[in-house]
């Protein structure tokens, strides 16, 4: 919808990266559509989702994640919120490059650390990128930019296997956990 309109009306290059689950995903709108969290557009068109807990002005963890494991990172900070009252925002980015740093910087102020979760391998990756320009943007750090990766594997064809390799939101509650305690 607004995004592909974005695209095609910028009239410069651009690649639209599509994750297979999200077309099994429910559509998450503006406002108060999620179970613990609201959300909100906010920086430079084509934005940022801000899915923050509503009736707070601060947060545990700012959890940072391109679409396709958005779903993961907001089902692991529901359960923080649940299991532990963990309160973590997620930053869904709909631009991966050029990033809006100040959208991001933004959301990231609110909290206790930051955390950017992404799907690639570790080393040199998306997600290392945007630690780096948060922790730039940040400085002085109360705690460095966390990053949570896929496991340094080939992916395999398998679900039941490839769950064993890419990030799950079980990996980003047990992170939170245990920075939390």
């Amino acid at each position: 919808g607004d995004l592909l309109e974005h695209i095609l009306g910028h009239r410069s290059p651009a690649m639209l990266f599509e994750d297979k689950l999200l077309y099994r995903a429910q559509l998450v709108r503006t406002g108060p559509s999620l179970p613990a969290h609201d959300v909100e557009m906010v920086g430079a068109a084509p934005g940022t989702a801000w899915c923050r807990v509503p009736g707070t002005d601060r947060s545990d963890f700012c959890l940072i994640a391109p679409g396709g494991v958005a779903p993961r990172v907001l089902e692991a900070a529901t359960g923080a919120l649940s299991r532990g009252d963990i309160v973590a925002d997620v930053a869904v980015p709909a631009r991966l490059y050029p990033l809006d740093v100040d959208a991001l910087a933004s959301i990231a102020r609110r909290a206790e650390r930051t955390v950017v979760v992404e799907e690639g391998l570790p080393g040199s990756s998306w997600g290392s990128e945007v630690a780096h320009q948060l922790t730039k943007a940040l400085w002085p750090l109360r705690h460095p930019v966390d990053v949570v990766t896929s496991r340094l594997s080939v992916i395999p064809s398998a679900r039941h296997l490839e769950s064993q390799v890419v990030v799950q939101a079980g990996d980003v509650l047990s992170l939170m956990e245990r920075a939390h305690a």
